[in-house]
């Protein structure tokens, strides 16, 4: 969503409109570029586009800098009705693991735990994939979805953790499973259909007890509010509680 992004590419690299697939630019050996959203369009260095949707392909070694920090693949750019930023790795989706797996999860753990994550990882991204074709992305790059910390977050281990599972993923009857997780689930998960609101129970996503998450962080938190502020809250929710006492 930022107004202007510095990014680097290496290699012979290609500028194509994605509405139509027009080529509009080729650069040989181009180094920093400042992206911004232009009126209309995109501005790249000193190229003003009348494009909002553009594809910097990167050849060579196909890694690309934004602001400094490395990825692999290569780059969307979609200038937003108001005027900003969206900017989009695109990748495979066995490349975009190995990076996301360690940005989620700690390399030194055994490699069948690797292993199983990657097998989640790879479920919820196929999956975000299919919910997501209208879309300009598949997946954020925080914890609203998935960590990704691009090249900077690839290990050796990781890398074989998917190397190891790939093209595995998580189904029920005959569909690709959400695959959702999260770091400590306090001893008990809840229903997905009590979660997402679902109009049908997911049997592989029922509450479960936990007993591996005791002890571990963010098993017990804490949260202070004034008691006027949690009574309105949960009056927006419709419980009506009346006034609280304790």
């Amino acid at each position: 969503g930022q107004a202007g992004w510095m990014a680097y590419f290496r290699g012979y690299d290609r500028l194509i409109d994605l509405k139509d697939g027009a080529l509009l630019a080729e650069w040989p050996h181009i180094k920093w570029k400042e992206v911004q959203a232009g009126n209309p369009g995109l501005r790249i260095g000193d190229h003003h586009l009348p494009s909002q949707t553009v594809l910097l392909e990167i050849q060579g070694e196909g890694i690309f800098r934004i602001n400094a920090q490395p990825y692999r693949g290569s780059l969307i750019l979609y200038r937003t009705p108001k005027g900003k930023l969206t900017v989009v790795n695109r990748l495979d989706l066995e490349g975009y693991l190995v990076g996301a797996l360690t940005s989620e999860t700690d390399p030194k753990w055994p490699l069948e735990a690797l292993e199983a994550h990657a097998v989640v990882s790879r479920t919820m991204a196929a999956h975000r994939v299919r919910i997501s074709k209208d879309k300009p992305f598949d997946m954020t790059a925080d914890t609203s979805t998935h960590l990704y910390h691009g090249v900077n977050a690839e290990r050796q281990r990781t890398r074989e953790a998917v190397q190891q599972t790939r093209g595995q993923g998580l189904a029920y009857a005959g569909e690709l499973v959400s695959a959702t997780f999260h770091a400590n689930c306090g001893g008990h998960t809840e229903d997905a259909a009590e979660l997402w609101q679902e109009k049908r129970e997911i049997p592989p996503l029922t509450g479960r007890a936990d007993p591996y998450c005791r002890g571990l962080r963010h098993f017990r938190w804490e949260m202070k509010l004034p008691v006027r502020e949690l009574e309105r809250k949960l009056n927006e929710a419709e419980s009506d509680p009346g006034q609280l006492q304790a």
